[in-house]
């Protein structure tokens, strides 16, 4: 098996963060967040230790516009879930 520890990830369509907590026991961790509902979001921060500017809250083409904004956090990224 692959040593997969320290993989970073994106998560879109977040929601509360369920496979993120999930891909975190497996060895991931997340790296950037974009969640539509402002709710689920903050779930998301209460069970992951992410700096606040690593979530978007809004829609997904919202992020896509403004794309350069975060893409800082998109560097070594295995994954995107």
């Amino acid at each position: 098996m692959n040593n997969i520890k320290g993989y970073k990830f994106i998560d879109l369509f977040a929601g509360c963060g369920g496979l993120s907590l999930g891909l975190e026991q497996a060895g991931f961790t997340p790296c950037f967040v974009n969640e539509i509902v402002e709710t689920y979001c903050n779930t998301y921060k209460k069970n992951h230790s992410l700096p606040n500017d690593a979530y978007f809250i809004g829609d997904i083409n919202d992020l896509n516009a403004n794309i350069s904004n975060y893409q800082h956090h998109f560097n070594d990224v295995a994954l995107v879930c």
